[in-house]
Parts: C-alpha cells; structure tokens; sequence
C-alpha cells in the first residue's frame, strides 16, 4: 500500500522530495516568477498523472507571500522571503495535496457538495450566534482577504478529504493515559547525575563465580519469568478480503443508472472580470465614492471595447486582490456561488461576450465569460473506476461481516482457531510472548502486529507458557 510504503521509507522519501523540489526552485521557479512567457495553464510539476500547473503556483505563491507580509506587517522584503524558503513551502504543500487526491483516489474516498454544505452549517468558524453566517457574510469575509469562492471552496474540499484520509490511520490508534504521561516524561524530564568510571578488567576480579551462584540460589524468585500468553489470531483486512470479491460490469452499470444525481454536473460559466470597489460608508478607506468608482470601471470597459486585452486591463484596474494578478480569472463556478447580480449578468453571456457594468453591493464589475459548461451527467467510462470502488468497498465490508460473524459463531461452539481458519481460506498468526500486566488488551493488540491499525477483525485463542 501506497502509505505504508511511505511510512517505511519516509526518511528517504523526504530527501527525494527535497532535491526534486529544489531542482524545480533553480531550474523552473525563476524563469516565470519574473515574468509572464510562460501561460497560467503550462504544466510545472507532475504528481503521478496529476499536474501542477504554473498559475496554479503563482495563485499560491501570491497568497503565502502577502500572508507572511500581513503576518509581519509589511517588514520583509525580497531577500528575508528566500530565507523563509516560501517558493519551496509553496511547492511542497501544491505536491502534498496531489499526493492526498491520489491516496484518496485509490482508497474511494472523495468529498461531495453535501459534505461541504454539512461543514459550512456546523463549523463554528463559520458561524454567528450558532447559526450559519450566511452566504453574502461568507463572501464578504473571502473578499476582504482576496480569496476567491472558488479557492475557498476547494481548499476546505482539500481539508475535508485530508481528515478523512488521516481517520483511517487514527481512528485504530488507542493512546492511553500512561502511554501519553511516559511520552511525556520521556521529552521533558531531565536528571543530573554523577558517576565514577571503573576500568572492566577491574570489574570482572572483584566477583567470583561461586558468589555468583550463591547469590542465585538464596533469590531466585527475583529471576524468575512471569507467567506469558501467546495470542494465535486471524486477521481479516482489505489486502485480505478484496481480492474475493468482483464486480461484473453490469452491477456497475445498475448502479450508475439508479445514481445519476450523484454524477451529475451542475451547469457552470467560466469568467474573468475586473472590479471597481465602491466606498461601503463615507468613512471607509477602501473604494471609491460612487460616481467616481462608475467612473473609472466604465472607462477601463471603453478600453475592452475599444480593443484591449481583457486580462491586461484587469490586471492593471481590477481591485479584486484575488484574482487580479490572474487578468480577472475566477474559473469556473455554478449557480448559488456568486451574489446574485454578478449570477445573473455572468449566465446570461455567451462564452466570448463582455457584459456592460454591473453594480453589486461591492462595486462595478465588468464581467467576460470564456467558457459555458451545461448541466450534465458524466457518461459510465468516466465514472466507471469510481463506481466500482464504491461497490468493492461494499462488497469487502458485507464479506466481512459474514466472516467475522461465520469464524465467531464456529469458534463459539468449540471448534479450533485453525480449523476454522483454514476451512475459509486464512492464515493464523502468532503473537510474541506477552506477560500478565505488561499492556493492556488494547496495547496488546497494536503490539501483536501494528498492521491490526488498518485491519476489520481480531479472533483469538490463548496459549499458556511459561
């Protein structure tokens, strides 16, 4: 599996990641930092066959950057940023997430427009007065700090999916109380201590071998073993239980056929735009008065029509701090996402018309729309490999429940762990010798063999020794 993998070898992986990164950072990074020869679209990195596109880090870099320049208010120049290593951090966290998308891909997990309305509505940070702050609040927050809806939207996609990826390596781990206090004092607590060197040959003349067997025979309850059990167990897991089941092609195709909700697409535009703020109250610092801002937002739209690059006049105008540095781009969205002005003016375009100015409660906005993608469902060959391991994970855990409960059911009546194990087809495994009181029966467990994190069911017999 592809983490295990990555847990045995992760100090060789981290080296790895390191120098390809930093070869990216010298050879790459520079050449369209600086400049704009390069398109937003042009792929910089590949993470398996997922790519990492230059706008895609250019976007990102831009946030970290005015992050650190909030963080430090305005104190860093160019000179301390390379000493923070912001283009390699920049770099590191686009590779991280395509590696949680791939580990999520090949485990079936994914995250639905549910699971990010569930998270909006119960989230505290997204709350007032224990309700939902609402969608235009919401909005107003991700402006003010030159977030896009969009890049909003998937970064807590992106949250959601890495807790879910992390639960199904924690949710197994148990720490106990005396397991958090020893960690504890194994980091914090310190002694001072003195000592006498004595050389060995010394060592060995000061003890006979007769004293030595004189002081066994008077305490030989000191040396004595404690009574030990050795676990036999049968383990069943995913590695174990997949490979038993199938998934004909018409199960699967049933099963598009009765979820086509759950594949559809929702009609989408792809826009860019350029906005002008209006001042929201007289006192307010940012944004203009209103004539003033209408203005300047019908001026830079002369320029449009008169023949001027979109992107150019957006990245010049637009006061939009998040998408400005794109040329306006906002990609692509769906209804509901946008206040409902911007909605209405951006669906009733064409891919390729320039809407005239449209007043929301943040200012002029001129709106172009470049592409339009309607309402659909995707066709069975994109969404097969995703149905079938929705099927598979369901097959898997209804096989386990009737080994689970068929192996429970026969040990219960007094047949033989391995006899059981061998009529269904499973190996039985022994545990190391574990000694009364040493661990828990929860510590037990993890300690027999620390895969049983991962694993659906423990069935077990005891052995004496001795």
């Amino acid at each position: 599996m592809a983490l295990g993998f990555m847990r045995r070898h992760r100090r060789w992986l981290n080296i790895s990641l390191g120098l390809v990164i930093a070869a990216f950072i010298i050879l790459y990074i520079p050449a369209f930092t600086g400049s704009s020869e390069r398109g937003a679209g042009a792929t910089l990195v590949e993470v398996g066959p997922l790519p990492i596109t230059v706008g895609e880090y250019q976007k990102r870099f831009v946030r970290q950057r005015e992050m650190y320049q909030n963080l430090y208010q305005g104190r860093l120049d160019s000179e301390a940023m390379k000493r923070l290593g912001l283009e390699e951090q920049t770099l590191q966290s686009l590779i991280d997430e395509r590696v949680l998308q791939l580990e999520a891909r090949r485990l079936g997990i994914s995250v639905d427009d549910d699971s990010v309305r569930d998270r909006l509505a119960t989230a505290s940070e997204y709350q007032i007065d224990g309700k939902f702050m609402g969608g235009d609040e919401l909005r107003r927050r991700l402006d003010m700090q030159g977030v896009s809806v969009s890049d909003f939207e998937q970064e807590l996609r992106n949250q959601i999916l890495r807790e879910r990826v992390a639960s199904l390596v924690t949710d197994g781990v148990v720490v106990s109380p005396r397991e958090a206090e020893d960690e504890f004092r194994k980091r914090n607590e310190q002694v001072k201590v003195e000592y006498v060197m004595s050389p060995g040959e010394t060592l060995k003349t000061m003890v006979t071998d007769d004293e030595v067997k004189a002081r066994f025979a008077a305490a030989k309850d000191r040396y004595a073993f404690p009574e030990r059990r050795v676990v036999d167990y049968v383990l069943l897991d995913m590695a174990t239980l997949q490979p038993r089941v199938s998934v004909p092609e018409a199960e699967e195709r049933a099963y598009y056929d009765a979820h086509h909700d759950e594949f559809k697409q929702d009609e989408q535009v792809c826009a860019s735009h350029f906005l002008v703020k209006v001042k929201a109250t007289p006192e307010s610092k940012e944004g203009h008065p209103d004539a003033e801002a209408k203005a300047l937002a019908q001026k830079a739209l002369d320029e449009v029509k008169g023949g001027a690059d979109f992107a150019t006049v957006a990245k010049k105008v637009s006061e939009d701090q998040g998408s400005a540095s794109q040329g306006g781009d906002l990609r692509c969205f769906g209804r509901g996402i946008m206040v409902p002005e911007f909605e209405n003016a951006a669906f009733a375009l064409q891919p390729g018309q320039t809407s005239d100015l449209v007043k929301t409660q943040y200012g002029y906005h001129v709106i172009r729309v470049t592409g339009r993608h309607e309402e659909t469902v995707p066709p069975f060959a994109q969404v097969k490999d995703r149905i079938h391991q929705t099927l598979t994970g369901q097959k898997v855990r209804a096989l386990f429940d009737e080994q689970s409960q068929g192996m429970t059911d026969a040990l219960r009546h007094g047949k033989a762990l391995e006899d059981v194990a061998k009529e269904r087809g499973f190996a039985v495994q022994k545990s190391a010798p574990l000694a009364r009181g040493d661990v828990t029966p929860r510590q037990a467990i993890a300690f027999l063999a620390p895969q049983l994190t991962a694993g659906l069911a423990v069935l077990t017999q005891l052995n004496w020794y001795r």
